[in-house]
């Protein structure tokens, strides 16, 4: 091997050694993208979430957010709501697991068994096609 030689393959391991630290540096980006976008879905959630709740702790604030008629007594629409309360929850965690940012055993049981079976439910829990947005399942499968 001559000079020149040794030199091509000293350049070329080291061309070769920046692009792999290169694609090395990248792959966290691809992650980190993915985190951001799960945790702007959780604050906008958890901002639905501080809105339910203040129906919760002051019920006559429904009646001008969602249109509930005024006969409905305060306790069903804090049901309602603390209702939903549960669903952003659940909101939260089946976006996360969608996009890998939380594990499948991190789920509580009953949570793990709906998402465990899709094709048994080609509906959502109340019997429309409804994606991530559904109804409160039973508080037992909490």
């Amino acid at each position: 091997m001559n000079n020149a030689m040794l030199q091509v393959m000293l350049h070329a391991v080291s061309a070769l050694a920046v692009a792999g630290g290169l694609v090395y540096a990248a792959l966290p980006f691809r992650g980190w993208r993915t985190a951001q976008y799960v945790a702007n879905f959780t604050t906008l959630v958890e901002l639905q979430l501080q809105l339910r709740k203040m129906v919760v702790e002051e019920p006559t604030l429904a009646l001008l957010s969602v249109g509930m008629s005024p006969e409905t007594a305060p306790d069903e629409m804090r049901g309602s709501f603390y209702n939903l309360m549960q669903v952003s929850l659940f909101e939260i965690a089946w976006f996360s697991h969608q996009h890998g940012q939380l594990p499948y055993d991190y789920l509580p049981r009953g949570w793990r068994a709906w998402l465990s079976a899709p094709s048994a439910r080609p509906f959502g829990p109340c019997g429309r096609a409804t994606g991530p947005r559904f109804c409160m399942m039973a508080s037992a499968s909490l």
